[in-house]
């Protein structure tokens, strides 16, 4: 009678270590989800995005160059209340709905009177626009106000939380009702200060029911932000950590980083590169393998896109490459080699 209970014990156990276990964490999720097609670029199951500039080149131009149609796209467009145009967005649309694999549309969105500007018709006109889009099969998200934690204030509508939340509740409540399947994308600057490393973040969050993606904007500039360095192993995930940890992880929603770049730096106007000594390929490379490598995604499950500025700029005293593709043929054929 034991041995015959002992191996009936051993069967039932058997029959349940068959059984196929989902050890993944209920909180992870998936890129599709979000809109980001299964067969956009990626890598390590991180979608890779651009935010073209649009002024030189187009969605189509980048995709030519790429082995995969980029799975997300971003638009910087601004809107006040004497200009509700949506800057070149009406003119980009047609050729993003053209793509055989639509992109991510992610409209980063400027309030350039300020955040008490803001009305509840400059999000309507947002919304229409938004609902154009996602009637043509092109997801949405929106990166409403993008960067509203800088300070002191590089923006209009930075650096004032409640002229932010009060902003928000307005763009959140025309978007619910005029195109719900957008998205909002809530993604202030990377701050990692204080002793927890979550500088101000907590301050300009609109709250879990408005929010539906978490992003940041974090580049590499090299050291001092002007010289041509690469970044230590890390960089990375450990100042993004603590803002995943709250905001992505924690709350079980999906992340972006929604601009990056590692910057090439020269000399104003000039083809002489600044200090650092590193050279382009070693800067960018590396910095798309912080931001898109396995051990990232390994450590940030619920990061679902990485989108690179694809500019070249005069800024900070000096000119500074940040392209991944249309610039170095050689940082390029690491993008198409994704």
């Amino acid at each position: 009678m034991m041995l015959s209970t002992v191996s009936l014990l051993l069967s039932a156990l058997a029959a349940v270590s068959a059984l196929p276990v989902d050890t993944a964490p209920s909180t992870v999720v998936k890129r599709g989800e979000w809109g980001i097609a299964d067969d956009a670029l990626s890598n390590n199951g991180i979608g890779i995005g651009f935010l073209p500039d649009f002024d030189v080149s187009s969605v189509s131009d980048l995709n030519a160059v790429l082995p995969a149609g980029m799975a997300v796209v971003g638009d910087y467009f601004s809107i006040s209340s004497s200009d509700t145009s949506l800057g070149g967005e009406p003119w980009h649309k047609a050729d993003i709905i053209s793509q055989s694999t639509k992109p991510v549309y992610m409209a980063t969105i400027e309030l350039a009177s300020g955040p008490y500007d803001f009305s509840s018709s400059q999000a309507d006109a947002i919304s229409s626009a938004m609902r154009e889009l996602t009637d043509a099969g092109v997801p949405v998200w929106v990166r409403f106000a993008y960067e509203m934690n800088g300070c002191p204030a590089w923006n209009a509508w930075g650096c004032d939380p409640a002229g932010f939340k009060q902003a928000w509740a307005i763009m959140a409540a025309s978007l619910r009702a005029n195109a719900p399947s957008a998205k909002l994308l809530w993604s202030p600057n990377i701050d990692g200060s204080g002793a927890d490393g979550q500088g101000n973040y907590a301050d300009y969050y609109p709250g879990d029911d408005t929010v539906d993606l978490v992003g940041l904007s974090f580049y590499w500039f090299g050291d001092d932000q002007q010289q041509n360095t690469v970044a230590s192993p890390g960089t990375f995930t450990g100042q993004a950590a603590p803002f995943y940890d709250a905001y992505a992880g924690g709350k079980g929603k999906p992340f972006v980083l929604s601009e990056t770049s590692g910057g090439y730096h020269y000399f104003t106007g000039s083809s002489t590169p600044a200090a650092g000594g590193a050279s382009e390929y070693a800067i960018k490379t590396g910095w798309l393998e912080q931001v898109s490598g396995a051990a990232t995604k390994a450590l940030f499950p619920n990061m679902v896109a990485a989108v690179w500025f694809n500019y070249e700029k005069d800024e900070r005293e000096q000119t500074i490459d940040y392209r991944g593709v249309l610039g170095s043929s050689a940082v390029q054929g690491a993008f198409a080699a994704l």
